[in-house]
């Protein structure tokens, strides 16, 4: 299970934007898939700006989650929210990531 303390996600290994490889766009590309608008503003940032790789990081895993979960049917009805509520969480630090200026992102 995915902590949602930014603590935690801050331990996570980055991943660049611009390695090539099925990692990189992984762990962009479910964000991107539901923010196609921030798709400019994420590649700005990517590389300066670890919160945002592993804030993408969290909701690529976090997407699988559900996935996976909803593939459960009826018996992963709890776990579909709660992944649910986590993607709406991750979607919202990103969106206000990508809002804030530079300087003071980088605080």
């Amino acid at each position: 299970m995915m902590a949602a303390d930014p603590s935690a996600r801050a331990a996570r290994p980055s991943v660049h934007l611009g390695k090539k490889g099925p990692d990189s766009v992984k762990t962009f590309g479910s964000f991107l898939a539901r923010y196609p608008r921030c798709e400019l503003d994420l590649y700005r940032i990517w590389s300066t700006d670890e919160a945002i790789r592993s804030i993408c990081a969290d909701h690529a895993e976090a997407t699988e989650a559900l996935l996976r979960w909803r593939a459960a049917g009826s018996r992963g009805t709890r776990q579909v929210l709660h992944y649910e509520a986590l993607l709406r969480e991750l979607e919202a630090e990103a969106l206000a990531r990508l809002e804030k200026p530079n300087d003071i992102r980088r605080s």
